[in-house]
């Protein structure tokens, strides 16, 4: 939802009650930098705050957000986004349903001015399939 940022998702698979979405930023702007949030970004206004609904009816916070292969609880993480260079992303949601097969919509909140990305406008994720560990 944001033309100069494509986003691929590679994978989306839950283990457990936990899972965890794989994808691939490319900024197609000129060089940036841009902040990304948790859902316990304080400051940031909680109908705003990065979350995920399955096709249950439930909604997830997202505590865990990483970048370059790596990991973090933090509330925030600052991101360099080079021009026309894949940035490897993940995900983790915990307490997922086991019911749930989609994930409907998924909001990961950033503020990066250039890219048009702020609170009210959040990366957003549609229909991502939900696989299990040992489904094929």
């Amino acid at each position: 939802n944001h033309p100069d940022l494509e986003v691929k998702v590679k994978r989306c698979q839950v283990s457990g009650k936990t899972c965890v979405i794989d994808f691939i930023m490319t900024n197609y702007g000129n060089d940036t930098t841009a902040e990304f949030y948790t859902s316990n970004a304080s400051h940031v206004p909680m109908d705003t705050r990065t979350k995920a609904f399955d096709d249950e009816g439930n909604i997830y916070e997202i505590h865990r957000i990483g970048f370059g292969g790596t990991i973090s609880d933090w509330p925030s993480q600052s991101v360099n986004l080079l021009n026309d260079t894949p940035l490897r992303c993940r995900i983790e949601i915990e307490g997922v349903s086991s019911s749930a097969t989609l994930w409907k919509r998924i909001l990961l909140t950033a503020k990066c001015g250039s890219l048009g990305l702020e609170h009210k406008k959040p990366i957003m994720f549609y229909n991502v399939p939900i696989t299990r560990e040992g489904d094929e």
